[in-house]
């Protein structure tokens, strides 16, 4: 047996039948939400993507559609880890929904949200079901947590800010070879973090060393991005349109 089951409110009782044992529950994708009022959710939404850019070294993705009320709609997508979404977008035009999507089926979740690992996804009985609703939210609103206090550490200025300059400065001061710094440079503002691989990964660590580069949090790739202290320095890199005329080699032909 397949179908929705919507757990509006936690606090109401609910009286549980048991089903023949031929009939199963199958919870395919469980979606957790949270909404929240705004005057420009467009708006919001793309200056959330920014804060939300360095949650973990997966790439974050950016949707474009038409909605009959807002026109123009936007929906970005993080994603949590195998299975687990977070998606932001605009509900209305004055409300911005945050959406934790569970896929049971790809799910990567932890042991005590899995329940049974032969078959962590259907269920003889509707007690099982909301079982296991309750557990997914639990886990929603532990990610919702961790994605919140990420924006707020985003968006948080350093007490000792540093200048595009300081670190265009400091990497070089790092790394000895400048086609390395050239390299590490560009990717820090084109991707805002560098995956450590063997060339790169020497000057990573001396990067980590002296306070310029952190591991990346939430981090399976061994991702670096820049510390706090540099965080603005690396937007105001990526804000200047003329950026690449510091790294990109330029050649002129003679006559």
């Amino acid at each position: 047996m397949q179908g929705e089951v919507h757990l509006a409110d936690s606090t109401q009782s609910v009286t549980v039948e048991q089903v023949p044992g031929a009939c199963r529950f199958n919870l395919q994708e469980v979606e957790t939400y949270w909404e929240f009022r705004a005057d420009s959710p467009l708006q919001q939404i793309s200056d959330l993507k920014a804060a939300l850019q360095n949650f973990n070294e997966l790439d974050v993705a950016t949707r474009h559609y038409k909605d009959a009320e807002l026109g123009n709609g936007v929906c970005i997508t993080v994603p949590i880890r195998a299975g687990v979404d977070l998606k932001v977008y605009a509900k209305t035009n004055r409300r911005i929904r945050f959406e934790v999507v569970h896929d049971l089926k790809e799910c990567s979740t932890p042991a005590h949200i899995l329940g049974s690992s032969r078959d962590p996804h259907t269920f003889s009985s509707l007690s099982g079901v909301y079982r296991k609703l309750g557990l997914l939210r639990q886990d929603a609103a532990e990610i919702m947590s961790t994605v919140f206090q990420h924006m707020r550490q985003q968006n948080t200025l350093p007490t000792t800010p540093k200048r595009a300059l300081h670190l265009l400065y400091d990497i070089l001061q790092a790394v000895a070879d400048p086609e390395i710094a050239r390299v590490l440079i560009w990717t820090l503002v084109s991707n805002q973090r560098v995956v450590s691989m063997p060339p790169l990964t020497p000057y990573l660590k001396e990067l980590k060393r002296r306070g310029i580069l952190e591991i990346q949090p939430r981090n399976q790739k061994r991702a670096y991005v820049v510390t706090p202290a540099y965080r603005f320095a690396l937007e105001a890199l990526a804000s200047n349109s003329n950026f690449p005329d510091l790294t990109t080699r330029h050649r002129s032909r003679g006559c």
